[in-house]
């Protein structure tokens, strides 16, 4: 008994233990197809641009055979018209020389309808307004130096030197929106007319005008100081257009007086 379980145990082999491959469920297959981009053949694309190049090439045969079909002269100008646009070169030189009156003309339409109110304004100035007084301009518009006080002056307005009791008179029809004491004695007197237009008047002695009172143009507003020993008289004018103060001497014809 015990030499045959020697027997057996000696024709026993050993065996490697052999590796079992896992396996995949669906979810894990991996195809090997998924990985290859294919491009598929998209017939409707291929025959509409395939269409689009028959069109265009039926449209240049038919443009050709055309021109080809008309009479042989024609066919040379649009043939010649066709080459001297492509080879146009325009001599800049001689074409705004001869222009040249065009560009003022352009600049000046321009700048009327950018700027309205300069064009306003030349409109105020081609229509002349009266004087307020007669007299001299001895202080026109502009900084400068006051000759009798040597202090300076703001752009504001301008001094007229008249006679003394000399008549002040409206510049044009308007209403009066002041009347106040005035730093050059008298009454200060503010006119509004159209085009946004104002003026003062400094220095109105016996004036009987009152406020919110309809002016007509040449209207008196009152008289420059007057009295005794009072060879001349200082009258003082500002003219506003807007918040703006303009050049009265732009707007009316007055008298400067000489550099002499």
């Amino acid at each position: 008994m015990d030499d045959e379980k020697l027997k057996v145990e000696s024709r026993r082999i050993r065996l490697e233990p052999k590796i079992r491959g896992r396996r995949l469920n669906k979810e894990e297959k991996v195809e090997d197809w998924e990985d290859i981009d294919i491009q598929t053949f998209d017939l409707e694309k291929f025959i509409r641009k395939n269409i689009i190049r028959l069109v265009v090439s039926v449209i240049i045969f038919a443009l050709v055979f055309t021109i080809r079909a008309l009479p042989l002269s024609l066919a040379q100008k649009i043939n010649e018209g066709v080459k001297w646009s492509l080879s146009y070169q325009m001599d800049w030189k001689d074409n705004i020389l001869e222009r040249r009156n065009i560009i003022p003309v352009m600049g000046n339409q321009i700048k009327n309808f950018i700027s309205p109110k300069d064009k306003e304004e030349d409109k105020n100035r081609d229509k002349k307004y009266l004087p307020p007084v007669e007299g001299v301009v001895t202080v026109p518009f502009g900084e400068g130096i006051h000759p009798v006080f040597k202090t300076k002056i703001e752009a504001r307005g301008i001094e007229i030197s008249g006679d003394p009791g000399g008549t002040i008179q409206a510049i044009e029809a308007g209403k009066i929106v002041q009347i106040k004491e005035s730093t050059y004695g008298g009454k200060r007197v503010v006119l509004s007319h159209q085009s946004n237009l104002k003026s003062v008047y400094e220095g109105c002695y016996e004036t009987s005008v009152e406020l919110n009172q309809e002016i007509k143009q040449g209207d008196p507003l009152g008289k420059t100081k007057t009295g005794e020993g009072i060879e001349s008289s200082i009258f003082y004018f500002e003219l506003w257009e807007g918040d703006k103060a303009v050049n009265p001497q732009n707007y009316m014809n007055l008298e400067l007086q000489s550099a002499n």
